[in-house]
């Protein structure tokens, strides 16, 4: 019993020392987390457009292959046992990526995981931006930059976007977007943003990572904060005052019956009274109101 159990130990250690090395060799990958079946696959790095998947007891490629990856053109391809495209990976370099893997129409989700004799991608994680989510206030992006051989990040790119809402609805390039850091124009006003990491190690490239939607950006906003009606009919002592918000000063402000920058306005006879405000950056808000009067006095009912 004991020789039978050491026979069953050996050839256990046997194998799995044979995996370490069929692993550690040149070409081997691991697919494993996929939909579809995993497999061990041996590539050729000779330019060559076949890759099997099954080998023998000494390593070599076996022609009845079960299991496929190859390079087409700019891409990696892992195809199943009936030669269907399964997932693919853009991906322009000699070995494969660990990952970054597509689900085609024919492959079944999640996309795979590949280890062994493969580029690690460089990831961005936990990306963000924060700021006051006005016009002409700065928003900055930031996000968690990781590599598993420890390359350090070289190159990565940055982009800006508008949508429509939280959701991406409509979403739009920015245009000279392409820093860390990014201020609001007029064009953004009411519209949500993001911000866009694609981590590069000088080596490779990452898959792209995209933050959260945050908005909407602030409109300026005017209102009455107070008003005095006429005291007398006909005079013209009424008055009106404003409150501004979310605009940047200085502002225009047209009354309606003159312009100026001062919030509040007197001397006013009585009627309708639409005032439109425009600041700094361009952007207009408009409010209305009435100045009242009483009604004259008759001279008839005086005692």
């Amino acid at each position: 019993m004991k020789k039978v159990l050491g026979n069953i130990a050996f050839s256990l250690l046997s194998l799995l020392l044979f995996n370490s090395q069929v692993l550690a060799q040149d070409g081997m990958v691991l697919v494993s987390g996929s939909g579809d079946s995993n497999a061990n696959i041996i590539f050729q790095n000779t330019g060559g457009t076949t890759y099997y998947s099954t080998f023998d007891c000494d390593g070599n490629v076996v022609s009845a292959s079960t299991y496929r990856i190859q390079k087409s053109g700019t891409s990696w391809e892992l195809l199943n046992t009936s030669d269907v495209i399964i997932y693919t990976a853009d991906f322009d370099l000699a070995k494969p990526p660990s990952t970054g893997w597509t689900v085609t129409t024919n492959g079944t989700g999640p996309a795979p995981v590949l280890s062994g004799d493969v580029i690690h991608l460089p990831q961005a994680a936990n990306v963000t931006f924060s700021g006051t989510l006005a016009l002409s206030q700065t928003l900055t992006g930031s996000y968690d930059y990781s590599q598993a051989d420890n390359n350090p990040e070289s190159g990565s790119t940055y982009q800006w976007y508008r949508a429509d809402d939280s959701a991406g609805t409509d979403q739009t390039t920015i245009a000279g977007a392409t820093d860390t850091s990014y201020i609001p124009t007029l064009i953004d006003t009411g519209k949500y943003l993001a911000f866009e990491v694609i981590p590069k190690d000088g080596f490779a490239t990452g898959n792209v990572a995209l933050s959260d939607w945050q908005g909407p950006l602030m409109q300026m906003e005017v209102s009455i904060s107070a008003k005095s009606d006429v005291n007398c009919h006909g005079e013209s002592d009424g008055s009106i005052s404003l409150s501004i918000s979310n605009g940047t000063a200085p502002y225009a402000i047209n009354w309606g019956s003159g312009s100026g920058s001062n919030t509040n306005i007197n001397n006013l006879t009585t009627g309708n009274y639409t005032i439109t405000v425009t600041d700094k950056n361009g952007q207009s808000a408009q409010v209305s109101t009435i100045i009242n009067e009483p009604s004259p006095l008759n001279a008839g009912s005086i005692q």
